[in-house]
């Protein structure tokens, strides 16, 4: 008799996984956990490559042949079009716009609302992201895998031949590239997570259910949805194209003055020849590399250099100082555009706006210099290089006033919004108010933890430098005081503020003077002496301005760590089981009370009693945890109000003072008493902060390979966030796991196996959903009832699917409802069962589908919950269970017994169980001998006999 073959698909989870680990981790536990008169032996491997052409949309309009895959291929008017809204939703707009008129007579009607259900926005996204990966240029591809042929002998039943894949996708997650890790990771957590926030709010603006509720509130709440919508696309761009943008200006400036500062200290002489020598001797050589094909000859070669020698030792030393400043601004030039290309392909007009912003700042430098020719030296270049950093201030202080007031209008009109009485309209609000904060938070401790790394260097590059601020000056004459005098008394003001190591020099007088058009006289400012302890005025105005403007938010950005506590404090428990600290108490003191009834008794009534009592100890651990993790989740939300309400005070005051600056008298006082508050939090909290991140990111690969528990929440966002990433447009990652796990599903099928078995883990969870849902349907629609995934119009092997730390319900329905609102859509009453909220198996294709998950797992737990109420879907935490299934009383039990009986857990097509202690990993260790019996279940050769849930 031929031996029935299964094919089995692990999938791993973060994207810090190696080749073959989680396909290993697999079958050591099957061998190892195997029950009694049941054996598992692993036969042998071979390395499979297989072909990946991308996957083709379905249903899709055809493809384009004005597609732009790079930043550079863009229009201007089509990157700002796409900086504002994403195409998606502006596709959707328009779909939605063009079917209004026809049911707008039948809105207040329930059909209504299955005509706005008609099209499934997961499944939409999903067809939209592989059709902008199709036209943008997607080619084939080549996937190195292997396969492990395993042999399951069970007396006395026939041996089953096993064949183990490995569906491995963490080189298509991060899309770092040539980047460095930890520049991809910040730039996520800074930025991408706003354009999350912006993307949920305009789902859900444009695609929420109508609300019913009569009255007042429902009102408020119609017109409230709008102004949401429109004012998160607004901060986020604003976020985005125009702050980070500018603090990037202040951040080439002081590398600017920190190069001319220390350049100063230099021999002129030597230095300025020595870079224009080493300038033209590089650019000869590159000359010579170009033409090799035309053999430049060596003596020709030392010639041109000989002459170069000649030319610079004759030069005036005056020219070949500014040579080297132009040189400078060539190479900050071009790593600028460089850095603004890279950034382009992931946010469209950050190339334009940044490089108009650097023209801009380019030009007062030039017209500042034009304007101080007679200023010879270096001098000339760090007086424009301060005054070019007073112009960005100013800027970036015109900027945050109107962020400020968008920033109150947008709360203001999200709480409206929030008093629909749809899960979906209050969880998308929340996440768009979640994204924002946290990005601006992330964005403040970045600005100003790089401001404190260079301080210091600004502060040594300054000394001895003379210069007065011109537009920070705030100084009004009475009516009594001439023109003149007015003058006088501005320039006094001044030099009273800003203190020079000596005397003011004619030169530097004239800067003063220059501020209110006075004549300027000639001659460079002298440097201060390098024993005088005073500060030089250019010292002192980069204390009181520069770093000044970075430290006001310090208390801000010290509030919303705030937030990082509250997450701390819930994760706490999760972290301490994810050490196996909780789990090896609880097994230690077990062993213990073992071997003291031993002692003392040899009874097995002793012994079973004795048991009993720690089962019920543990039960209740695990309940504890659970019910600590899922309350601290209920409250997210309203932590998160409270944060960003205070810390949004706190803005106001800021931006109020940044706006009147010259208050005087008691308003002052409290200014300057708010920004001594922020100085003293600034070293202690932030940095401190800002520095472990830091650290966090640059050892990512070592903290993921032997401390995956502290890794596990960045690395869980950061695949989260790739998830639903749509740029660049040429490494879109959706598209190109989805292409390759395709292909693996199409080569299983080919090779004629009885049934398939998926056992994945966290993300892997959701992208075998996402698949085979996207299979199962027709691109645009939820699967018909019955329907199979279908590879080029071929029906694949029955699929039976183990899903372990699965964040369907717990992370992405309740952060991205409108996403994922079959997950915890309402399921009718059937014979013998009540509502339940969650999803069926038939949702995503596959017969059965069996999840298990760890009470402190702060990723994904359950699925499946039984419904309190009549809203048509359900809230992601309510935790109650079906105790007619397996004798589970609510969600953090197991199955009672364990394991369940074969024939009813054979009849059933989706259930759970908690596996008790743990958190988001270590679900494929030896230690987790449960995780092997669902998963020899679902490899079972008899199918489901009746279709129940």
């Amino acid at each position: 008799m031929h031996p029935k073959r299964v094919a089995v698909i692990v999938v791993h989870g973060v994207a810090d996984q190696k080749p073959g680990d989680t396909a290993t981790a697999v079958i050591e536990l099957l061998v190892a956990s195997a029950p009694s008169r049941t054996a598992y032996t692993a036969l042998s491997s071979e390395d499979l490559t297989l072909a990946v052409a991308p996957l083709a949309p379905r249903n899709a309009r055809p493809e384009r042949d004005d597609a732009t895959p790079r930043g550079e291929d863009r229009p201007l008017p089509k990157s700002f079009a796409q900086s504002v809204c994403s195409d998606f939703h502006r596709d959707e707009r328009k779909t939605s716009d063009a079917v209004t008129p026809a049911a707008s007579a039948a809105s207040t009607d329930a059909a209504s609302t299955d005509a706005n259900d008609k099209t499934d926005h997961g499944i939409d996204a999903s067809n939209y992201l592989l059709t902008k990966h199709r036209d943008n240029g997607a080619h084939p591809e080549a996937y190195a895998t292997r396969r492990i042929d395993v042999e399951r002998t069970e007396v006395p039943w026939s041996p089953t031949a096993i064949a183990v894949y490995e569906m491995y996708w963490a080189d298509l997650s991060r899309l770092s590239g040539a980047i460095p890790r930890i520049i991809t990771e910040m730039f996520t957590m800074i930025f991408r997570l706003s354009k999350l926030g912006r993307g949920t709010v305009d789902a859900a603006c444009d695609w929420r259910l109508p609300t019913h509720t009569p009255g007042l509130r429902a009102r408020i709440a119609k017109l409230a949805w709008p102004a949401t919508a429109w004012l998160q696309r607004a901060l986020d761009w604003l976020f985005v194209n125009l702050l980070a943008l500018l603090f990037a200006q202040l951040l080439l400036l002081a590398i600017v003055l920190v190069v001319l500062g220390f350049a100063s200290t230099v021999e002129s002489k030597y230095l300025h020849r020595a870079i224009a020598g080493a300038t033209a001797g590089i650019g000869v050589l590159l000359w010579a590399y170009r033409f090799s094909e035309r053999k430049v000859s060596l003596g020709l070669l030392a010639f041109t250099l000989g002459i170069i020698v000649v030319i610079v030792a004759l030069v005036p030393g005056e020219l070949l100082q500014w040579g080297t400043v132009l040189l400078l601004f060539v190479v900050i030039t071009l790593v600028y555009e460089a850095a603004l290309r890279v950034a382009d392909d992931r946010f469209p007009l950050v190339h334009f706006i940044g490089r108009l912003l650097w023209v801009c700042v380019l030009a007062v430098l030039l017209l500042d210099s034009a304007h101080n020719f007679a200023l010879e030296g270096v001098q000339v270049s760090m007086h424009a290089t301060f005054f070019a950093v007073e112009i960005v201030l100013q800027a970036v202080k015109i900027a945050w006033i109107c962020v400020g007031v968008l920033l109150f209008l947008w709360f203001v009109a999200g709480c409206a919004a929030s008093l629909e009485p749809e899960y979906e309209s209050k969880a998308s609000v929340a996440t768009g108010r979640l994204g924002l904060c946290v990005s601006i938070g992330s964005f403040l401790m970045m600005t100003m933890a790089i401001w404190a790394l260079l301080s210091s260097l600004l502060d040594i590059s300054a000394e001895g430098t003379a210069y007065t601020p011109c537009l920070f000056t705030h100084y009004a004459p009475t009516d009594r005081e001439s023109e003149e005098d007015g003058k006088a008394a501005k320039r006094k003001a001044c030099l009273e503020t800003y203190q020079c190591a000596e005397p003011p020099h004619p030169a530097e007088m004239s800067i003063v003077h220059r501020c209110w058009d006075a004549p300027a006289s000639t001659g460079p400012a002298p440097r201060a002496r390098a024993q005088d302890s005073a500060p030089s005025s250019a010292q002192t105005f980069l204390k009181e301005r520069f770093r000044a403007s970075t430290e006001a938010f310090s208390f801000i950005a010290t509030f919303l760590l705030g937030l990082v506590v509250y997450i701390a404090i819930v994760f706490i428990p999760s972290v301490l089981a994810e050490l196996k600290l909780l789990v090896n108490r609880t097994r230690e003191a077990f062993e213990k009370n073992v071997r003291r009834v031993q002692a003392e008794s040899s009874s097995a009534s002793a012994l079973r009693a004795d048991a009993l009592r720690d089962a019920e100890m543990r039960n209740t651990k695990t309940r504890r945890l659970g019910r600590w993790l899922t309350t601290g989740f209920e409250n997210l939300d309203g932590v998160v109000l409270i944060v960003v309400a205070v810390g949004l005070l706190l803005a106001i005051i800021v931006v109020f003072f940044f706006a009147f600056s010259g208050l005087a008298g008691s308003l002052q006082d409290y200014r300057e008493s708010a920004i001594d508050l922020s100085r003293s939090l600034l070293k202690p909290f932030v940095l401190g902060a800002a520095t472990f991140a830091t650290a966090f990111s640059l050892l990512g690969g070592v903290l993921s390979k032997y401390l995956p528990a502290l890794r596990a929440p960045l690395d869980i966002a950061l695949d989260v966030d790739n998830h639903f990433r749509e740029f660049p447009r040429t490494a879109i990652p959706r598209a190109r796991v989805f292409s390759r796990y395709t292909a693996l599903l199409a080569h299983v099928a080919a090779q004629g196996y009885d049934r398939v078995v998926i056992v994945s883990h966290s993300q892997g969870t959701v992208i075998s959903a996402e698949l085979l849902r996207f299979l199962s349907s027709d691109g645009k629609h939820a699967p018909l009832p019955g329907a199979q995934p279908c590879i080029g119009g071929e029906a694949l092997p029955p699929i039976s699917i183990l899903t372990l730390g699965c964040p369907l319900r717990q992370l992405y329905a309740a952060r991205f409802p409108t996403l994922y609102r079959w997950v915890i859509g309402r399921q009718k009453a059937e014979a013998g069962f009540a509502a339940v909220d969650g999803p069926r198996a038939g949702d995503i294709g596959v017969e059965r589908w069996f999840n298990a998950y760890c009470s402190g797992d702060y990723v994904g737990r359950w699925l499946w919950s039984i419904a309190s109420t009549d809203d048509p879907i359900g809230h992601p935490m309510i935790d109650t269970a079906d105790v007619k299934l397996f004798g589970r009383a609510d969600a953090y039990s197991a199955f009672d017994p364990m394991p369940p009986l074969s024939l009813p857990f054979a009849d059933q097509r989706q259930a759970e169980t908690c596996l008790g202690l743990g958190a988001h990993t270590h679900y494929f260790e030896r230690e987790q001998k449960d995780v092997a019996v669902p998963l020899a279940r679902l490899r079972a050769r008899d199918r489901p006999r009746r279709h129940r849930r």
